[in-house]
């Protein structure tokens, strides 16, 4: 048997990043021009920021100075499936909105949106690019929010027809701003969700005219910021959401397994707080990234008849796969002897161990055996982006490691897995689906 000495893996979303100024957070981020159709869609299907969504659908914003911050928000006119083309024009029902503090309880509304909302078409657009008008002239009139229960995450919730009983209805909004702001100015990077809800649909036609060109931002559990630029993706879908996690969309306990695409169930992870800036850094401070994180023991495996039991030591937590490369090509090759061993780690000292089975359930005789290699592949922040019922998605998209900066050695690679999707829908190259 020979050893392959590990790989550094750190991320699996990498892209370049540039900065412009913003001073609002919401519609200005997700459509850079009018004909990116990218609205807030929450209630319905989507779970989203509604009256009864759970802890992990909500639309949150953070305070951290109470007595010296303020909050700027509206919106345009709402709709559920539509009834116009032009954008914000909405279809004529009451929504409302309420804004709850970290505690739970209702310290603003339900407020009906109608009465001052954003208005339609390209008037309203120019508007939510400025902001607030309170903070820049000729911008949208904003309902202000005084954050009067102190510091923490406050969230936003939406109901259609009535203001204070759930109807479940789906509201979407084309046009929408947030904004925290103090006497400097505007605090971008305080606007978050574990998984965003979007619609982009056409009105009328029922077809998909909107493309999402927006840019996204993931802070992970071990402070990893990351960015993901959907500009040229030709990202068209309905009532879709985007989360992002460690293990992917699956619930299963199984890493390898949850990580895969997964066909006609509306599942996404929702692990990673998701911003539409770069997380304002003195509330989300970077992590740090240490190179070669994993060291093997004097003794690198332990053999016995049933199993064989890989023995190495990580400086951080993070995931560990284990390469048994049958064919001695470095690289994985489904349907075949190869099989991969993967698991999330704490740091320490830690174990992984292989039950002698092969890709096809063979059981493995190392003694026998030609010398094969084993590839050990370290993984630190791994973000598995999850789309739950997306259309299309021809161009793909573009990642990068915002903060901290990333250490060497360092492999830009990018991942897929839809092996579930292609067996479902039994085609053999890609799945049989417009993304």
């Amino acid at each position: 048997m020979i050893f392959t000495p590990q790989r550094f893996l750190l991320l699996l979303l990498i892209y370049g990043f540039s900065y412009s100024p913003c001073f609002a957070e919401g519609s200005k981020q997700l459509m850079p021009d009018i004909d990116s159709r990218v609205a807030l869609c929450t209630n319905g299907n989507s779970e989203f920021a509604g009256y009864a969504s759970s802890i992990i659908d909500r639309l949150n914003f953070h305070i951290k100075d109470a007595a010296n911050e303020v909050v700027y928000l509206n919106f345009s006119h709402g709709y559920g499936t539509g009834s116009s083309n032009i954008l914000g024009e909405g279809d004529g029902a009451n929504y409302y909105f309420r804004i709850k503090d970290p505690a739970g309880n209702i310290v603003y509304g339900p407020q009906l949106i109608n009465s001052n909302a954003i208005p339609a078409g390209i008037t309203g657009y120019n508007q939510i690019k400025l902001g607030p008008s309170a903070l820049t002239p000729g911008g949208y009139s904003a309902y202000t929010f005084i954050p009067a229960s102190g510091n923490g995450d406050y969230y936003v919730e939406f109901n259609k027809t009535n203001p204070a009983s759930v109807t479940g209805s789906q509201c979407s909004f084309d046009y929408w701003d947030i904004t925290v702001a103090n006497a400097s100015g505007v605090i971008d990077g305080r606007l978050w969700s574990y998984a965003w809800g979007f619609y982009s649909k056409n009105y009328n036609s029922g077809g998909y005219s909107g493309v999402f060109k927006g840019k996204l931002y993931s802070y992970s559990t071990d402070q990893i910021v990351q960015a993901i630029d959907f500009a040229n993706s030709g990202f068209k879908g309905g009532s879709y959401r985007i989360g992002l996690s460690s293990k992917g969309p699956g619930v299963s306990g199984n890493y390898v397994t949850d990580r895969q695409s997964l066909f006609a169930i509306r599942a996404v992870g929702k692990e990673y707080k998701i911003f539409l800036n770069d997380p304002d850094i003195t509330v989300y401070p970077s992590g740090t990234i240490i190179a070669n994180n994993l060291t093997f023991n004097i003794i690198p495996f332990t053999c016995n008849p049933d199993r064989i039991t890989f023995n190495f030591n990580l400086v951080q937590g993070g995931i560990v796969e284990i390469l048994l490369d049958m064919n001695n090509n470095d690289v994985y090759d489904p349907g075949t002897r190869d099989r991969v061993l993967a698991q999330t780690l704490v740091s320490g000292a830690n174990t992984i161990v292989w039950d002698l089975k092969d890709g096809l359930g063979n059981t493995v005789n190392p003694a026998l055996e030609s010398p094969f290699r084993i590839v050990v592949t370290y993984g630190k922040s791994v973000s598995h982006l999850t789309l739950a019922d997306v259309e299309y998605f021809p161009g793909g998209f573009t990642p990068v490691v915002i903060r901290p900066s990333t250490p060497g050695p360092y492999i830009q690679k990018l991942y897929y897995d839809d092996a579930a999707m292609r067996n479902s829908i039994q085609v053999t190259g890609y799945p049989n689906r417009q993304f």
